[in-house]
């Protein structure tokens, strides 16, 4: 709620790291469902914000965000982790039991160089290749399958 009188007023938007160098990037911010009471003619109802990519060799980098060495790309780490059938990783993600005769689901996960699982990735897929502990090759398919980043995909 922007308060009777005020002019100018601050709109937080967070932004997350989505380890992608692409550079600076833009949006745009609208002003909407204005009372009754508002002029709005004359009056600039969008904002315009840009995300400077940590990577970026332009631009000043926000304080508190480390700079980046241009032209190195950011750390990502890939991992398949056991999920259910809905996508929800099951305990730590490093073990999934399953019937015989039934699925065993899972996805690929992205994370940041602390660790954390990063909320958006960009999108891309990886060869998944199962290898037979002890298991044989008539115990599950085991063929290697091409899989979307974040999507639940299945073994039988």
């Amino acid at each position: 709620t922007i308060t009777a009188g005020q002019t100018t007023t601050t709109i937080t938007v967070n932004i997350a790291d989505d380890y992608i160098a692409e550079g600076n990037e833009t949006y745009t911010v609208d002003l909407s469902n204005l009372s009754g009471n508002t002029a709005t003619s004359g009056h600039d109802l969008q904002g315009l914000g840009t995300i400077v990519d940590a990577g970026s060799p332009t631009g000043t980098i926000p304080p508190g965000v480390p700079p980046e060495v241009p032209g190195t790309p950011d750390t990502v780490t890939l991992k398949v982790v056991a999920t259910d059938s809905a996508g929800n990783i099951i305990g730590d993600g490093s073990e999934n039991d399953s019937n015989e005769g039934g699925a065993a689901y899972y996805k690929v996960i992205a994370l940041d160089p602390a660790g954390v699982e990063i909320a958006s990735p960009a999108a891309g897929t990886v060869d998944v290749t199962f290898t037979n502990g002890t298991a044989g090759d008539a115990d599950y398919d085991n063929a290697t399958q091409n899989v979307t980043i974040g999507q639940v995909f299945q073994v039988d």
